[in-house]
């Protein structure tokens, strides 16, 4: 199982009160049995524990995990887990352009 490889938080920030975090990336796998998402940000891997509670958006519409996939972009909202981080919310973004690997 992949775990969290970064050193740092750059493609993340605390909000307004500090404790929950944002991220937005590319998604690489999604593991609708441990409910996790693996996602592509700017400064590496990280896996997500997605709750059964929390809420998944897809088009402004509520969706279950199974209709993220591969290569969607995701905002997520999240607070630092025991192990991995937890999710507070996953919303699925349109294509921006967003690229891992700026030259």
């Amino acid at each position: 199982m992949i775990r969290n490889r970064n050193n740092h938080d750059e493609a993340s920030f605390p909000d307004a009160i500090g404790r929950s975090r944002y991220a937005r990336g590319l998604v690489q796998r999604v593991d609708t049995v441990q409910r996790e998402l693996t996602i592509l940000m700017d400064n590496g891997l990280e896996v997500f524990d997605i709750p059964t509670d929390c809420p998944i958006f897809l088009h402004g519409e509520r969706v279950k995990l199974r209709m993220i996939q591969p290569r969607d972009h995701v905002r997520i909202r999240f607070a630092k887990g025991d192990e991995i981080p937890t999710a507070r919310s996953v919303e699925v973004q349109p294509d921006t352009g967003f690229s891992c690997f700026r030259l």
